[in-house]
């Protein structure tokens, strides 16, 4: 257990909204929609995927390619597989598609939202993500938390910075005028968003509601909470009504 925070950062892929799902529904119907991979089963597709985003996203963090690289280059991979050679230019039309699909999916969760209005008249409350900055902002407005968070939302594009590096969570907190050790950081992300967050003194609640990793906690200030985004508001919201700790 820890001490209210004075502020809650949330992290904005599937913390408040479950962007794996939506993956796999854009993605798949993405790849239906091509008539050059008819002969190709999706199920034996997806995997090796997969492997290549799992595999570039690696690349990514070390700094050795692009977000717009990646995003070529595991399809790209992922096709010679099939013996199907694609463009740089054809792989990012592909994600265009899937990505215009992915944003259509994304809509408002009322219940959530009316949680999130509740919980800021207790606790100051931002967004952290990484990413690009109009692909993240139109997540966030198809979702309309902009209404909610206002100016207290920081994108790692317009920021210069990408968690888990402590520059990215220091700046919220100064903008904020808030200090790390009175913050608390809610994602799912066990490298960005908790390792992350305690590395600067923050206290961390890890959102694992698909049970997706296990760790040895140590004595980290951390919990992990495997219910519903809106489970977790609600027990914000009583703990703050409440005056009783974390």
């Amino acid at each position: 257990m820890f001490k209210q925070p004075k502020l809650i950062i949330f992290d904005l892929d599937n913390t408040l909204y479950p962007f794996d799902a939506l993956w796999q529904e854009a993605n798949k119907a993405t790849f239906e929609s091509y008539e050059q991979f008819k002969g190709i089963d999706y199920a034996e597709f997806l995997p090796l995927y997969q492997k290549y985003d799992q595999h570039f996203w690696k690349q990514h963090d070390a700094g050795q390619i692009s977000l717009d690289e990646l995003r070529q280059l595991r399809l790209i991979e992922t096709l010679k597989h099939y013996e199907i050679d694609v463009t740089h230019e054809e792989a990012q039309a592909y994600f265009e598609r899937f990505f215009s699909l992915l944003l259509s999916k994304i809509t408002v969760n009322e219940k959530m939202n009316a949680l999130l209005n509740d919980l800021k008249t207790h606790v100051e409350i931002a967004i952290l993500t990484n990413g690009k900055l109009i692909e993240q902002r139109t997540k966030i407005e198809n979702l309309q938390l902009n209404m909610i968070f206002n100016d207290n939302i920081f994108i790692s594009e317009v920021m210069g910075v990408e968690k888990p590096d402590a520059q990215a969570f220091l700046k919220v907190t100064d903008a904020l005028n808030i200090r790390p050790e009175e913050t608390l950081m809610v994602g799912d992300s066990w490298t960005n968003d908790v390792k992350g967050s305690l590395n600067v003194g923050m206290s961390a609640i890890w959102f694992n509601p698909l049970h997706t990793e296990d760790r040895h906690l140590d004595n980290h200030p951390i919990q992990i909470f495997t219910g519903e985004i809106e489970q977790l508001l609600e027990k914000f919201i009583s703990m703050m009504e409440a005056d009783c700790h974390f």
